[in-house]
């Protein structure tokens, strides 16, 4: 059974926050992340905040590859952002990505349910955004769900700052 957390975001900001927490998470223990959630939930702005705050993060030109398929970002560890909103149920990871992620690159992987399972990787943290409140229109419920032991010890860590 997978560890899983809950939390309730109010604003971009604490979207950053937790874009963030993962980037630490994921240096210092690697696995990747994959996202699911409709359009405009913020599976960008948090990649976008798990990159900048990486070693490197600073020198990235960080956008949402859903014409290009993956985008690779000059970070420490690097990190290959992949959206398959365009690709269809089944899609697999280029061999190019594939051999990334063995040489210690992390997946940052948008529309996730749409990756084949032949090429889910061994460690991840699934991660859903889901709209919240009606009268918070900037607040997402998020879940997130481990597969593995870095990706468990992930949102343990999450759980004990409060995330």
């Amino acid at each position: 059974m997978a560890d899983t957390l809950t939390l309730t975001l109010h604003a971009k900001a604490e979207t950053a926050a937790l874009g963030k927490a993962l980037a630490r998470a994921m240096v210092q223990a690697p696995f990747s992340l994959l996202m699911t959630g409709g359009l405009g939930m913020g599976k960008t702005t948090l990649t976008r905040a798990l990159v900048e705050a990486l070693p490197g993060g600073d020198a990235a030109e960080i956008s949402s590859p859903s014409f290009t398929l993956c985008n690779i970002y000059p970070t420490e560890p690097a990190v290959v952002h992949c959206d398959l909103y365009r690709q269809g149920t089944g899609s697999l990871l280029p061999d190019e990505v594939q051999d990334m992620l063995t040489d210690g690159a992390v997946l940052v992987c948008e529309w996730s349910e749409y990756l084949a399972a032949a090429d889910l990787p061994g460690d991840y943290v699934r991660l859903h955004l889901d709209k919240g409140p009606d009268d918070e229109p900037e607040s997402r419920h998020v879940s997130l769900e481990a597969h593995g032991p870095c990706a468990s010890a992930c949102l343990a860590g999450l759980a004990r700052a409060g995330s």
